[in-house]
């Protein structure tokens, strides 16, 4: 019977090389499969602690939506639950009031707070508002990558109408993709300009000629069809299909006795196919241009994304569904950051394998080894695993605890609050927490647990 020896992990491997080669193996094959499923983005995903709140009333002066939206809002949302900042804009047709929480709050909760808030707001808000927009800021909203398209034939109005019903219905199906945003360029526009002392005159005003237009313009439905073979839904087609169906919409009957005739809006107002007043002004290559913007879902991987857009385009354009006389420009593209990013992490990981080999704790450990089987030479086989248990015992100490000094650069970033904290708390996770118990996670002090769950630890 042979003498039993220390040595940890290090004297295991020692007497079953065998397996040692075996869980490598393993490991490598599991490592080569997971990389390619990983995510890739330039930084972690971060919700910040901001919820958001947008109302707008177009043509409102901004002193007027100041006084009955932003105040009102600003009334009503200031007393949501931890919000420790407010802050308000008001421009023209426009309400802007942003709600900030400490770092670490639940923001699904605050937001659902808020929410509650801004529906008590409502009550004292203008009828003539649009539907109110409240959201959390999330930075993976922001575009991944943007395109200007340009046309030297079609008109604005033209080219907007093809990029928002064509070309963007493309790219909703890639993996990845959550939406495909149109901006700039004009957006075609139905404008009535109605004659008042005519209105006037059929006992009408401006609000009556409205409701006339919008209960004309809706489709009706006509109830089911029996069929032998089944059944067909009906429907009555009332929408507005061209200009001339405007031009042609009865307002009223007017007569002197017996004799009678139909107004109609021709007769009261001028309708112009035009296009709305443009607010935001694309050009590439002193031609107007339309913004698509492309938009990835939060988990998904911004290079593979980017990529498919691309590619996208290029099978567009190679089947010819694109217009000869239409450009498509990539105009920004947050895939070339990631690329350049994981090129210095390469290049830095490539960097430190060499110094390594230099300073490896592996290699000190066998060095140790080796000196202990020359003094043994001639020993037999179970000498000579017995005298290299001795020698990885013997350093084993010293190499764990020049191992653990590696912790001196990660362990502070643990107790870093505020978006610093944030930023380096998968850093941090990654690190440590294969070598600290799963308990310490759960302290209440643990500054990445967001601060509803620290409180409920505490009770």
């Amino acid at each position: 019977m042979h003498k039993s020896f220390g040595g940890g992990i290090a004297a295991w491997s020692i007497r079953h090389p065998i397996g040692v080669v075996m869980i490598t193996l393993a490991v490598m094959v599991l490592g080569v499969f997971s990389l390619g499923r990983l995510g890739v983005d330039l930084l972690p995903h971060i919700i910040y602690p901001d919820v958001r709140v947008r109302i707008l009333d177009p043509g409102v002066p901004a002193s007027i939506m100041e006084d009955r939206v932003t105040r009102q809002l600003e009334e009503q949302l200031a007393i949501t639950e931890d919000a420790i900042l407010i802050e308000s804009r008001s421009s023209e047709g426009r309400s802007a009031v942003d709600l900030s929480f400490a770092y670490g709050t639940d923001i699904d909760k605050a937001l659902q707070d808020a929410s509650t808030r801004l529906d008590r707001a409502k009550r004292f808000l203008p009828d003539s508002i649009e539907a109110p927009v409240i959201y959390k800021r999330d930075p993976s909203q922001r575009p991944v990558a943007e395109f200007v398209v340009s046309s030297s034939l079609r008109d604005s109005v033209e080219l907007r109408s093809w990029v928002d019903y064509e070309l963007s219905k493309w790219f909703l199906n890639l993996p990845g993709v959550a939406a495909a945003e149109v901006g700039g360029g004009l957006v075609r526009e139905i404008q009535i300009q109605a004659d008042q002392l005519r209105l006037a005159g059929l006992d009408m005003h401006l609000l009556d000629l409205k409701d006339v237009l919008e209960s004309a313009n809706v489709d009706t439905p006509g109830g089911r069809l029996m069929m032998e073979h089944g059944e067909i839904s009906g429907r009555t087609d009332g929408r507005f299909h061209s200009v001339n169906e405007i031009l042609n919409l009865p307002l009223a009957s007017v007569g002197v006795g017996n004799l009678s005739a139909m107004v109609r809006l021709s007769e009261v107002a001028e309708v112009e196919d035009g296009a709305e007043e443009e607010r935001l002004r694309i050009r590439l290559n002193q031609l107007p241009g339309i913004k698509l913007s492309i938009q990835k879902q939060p988990q998904a991987n911004t290079v593979k994304v980017v990529d498919s857009v691309l590619a996208r385009v290029a099978e567009l354009q190679e089947k010819g569904l694109i217009p000869p006389d239409v450009e498509i420009r990539p105009v920004d593209d947050q895939a070339r950051y990631v690329r350049r990013a994981l090129n210095n992490a390469v290049n830095s990981a490539g960097i430190g394998a060499m110094l390594a080999m230099l300073v490896d704790s592996t290699i000190v450990m066998l060095e140790n080894i080796y000196r202990h089987q020359r003094e043994r030479s001639g020993a037999d086989a179970t000498d000579v695993t017995e005298v290299s248990g001795r020698a990885a015992a013997e350093v084993n100490s010293a190499i764990v605890a020049s191992t653990s000094t590696n912790l001196a650069a990660v362990l502070p970033f643990l107790f870093i609050g505020g978006l610093v904290g944030l930023l380096f708390q998968e850093l941090s996770s990654l690190y440590l927490r294969p070598l600290l118990p799963r308990s310490w996670w759960r302290l209440p002090w643990c500054p990445h647990w967001p601060a509803a769950y620290r409180r409920n630890v505490r009770g």
